[in-house]
């Protein structure tokens, strides 16, 4: 069995490339109208279909992360495992809310709703999972070329 800095240190970055990056500022509202209620937030989501594309954009990611790694497919199960118990989109639901309560006014949700519900808000949620993807590996195949720097630099051990 691989030691953890040679075998799962990928599966680490992998993980930690999945992520989203905490928002910066804690009223970052686009107006000066009041925050969303949850229960708004919560009809935005459904209306994109949040938690079907949060797990279609999993899937996506990792096998994206497998296409630029290949020693990554004996930990794929791991991997899955560890997002699905730490990063589901159920434990993550209230924290999303939150964000976008800290992030949006009423009037933006409501008008992110109509833009989901419209065709193309269909059909880009469609194809956001696939997109995320792709856009991804580029970044994904530089993290795996230069994963010795991070080693190195004990950022993963």
């Amino acid at each position: 069995m691989r030691s953890f800095s040679t075998g799962l240190a990928p599966v680490a970055a992998a993980a930690l490339m999945m992520l989203p990056s905490r928002p910066t500022s804690r009223d970052a509202r686009s107006d000066a109208g009041d925050a969303a209620r949850p229960e708004t937030i919560e009809r935005m989501l459904r209306a994109a279909d949040m938690e079907a594309l949060y797990a279609r954009s999993i899937d996506e990611s990792i096998a994206a992360q497998i296409r630029a790694n290949a020693e990554l497919a004996p930990y794929e199960a791991p991997l899955r495992e560890f997002v699905a118990t730490h990063a589901s989109f159920d434990r993550l639901k209230p924290e999303l809310v939150d964000v976008y309560q800290q992030t949006f006014s009423e009037t933006d949700v409501e008008e992110t709703i109509r833009f989901y519900e419209s065709p193309f808000g269909r059909h880009l949620i469609a194809r956001l999972p696939e997109l995320m993807a792709r856009t991804g590996e580029p970044g994904a195949q530089r993290v795996h070329a230069h994963l010795a720097e991070l080693l190195r630099a004990g950022v993963v051990s």
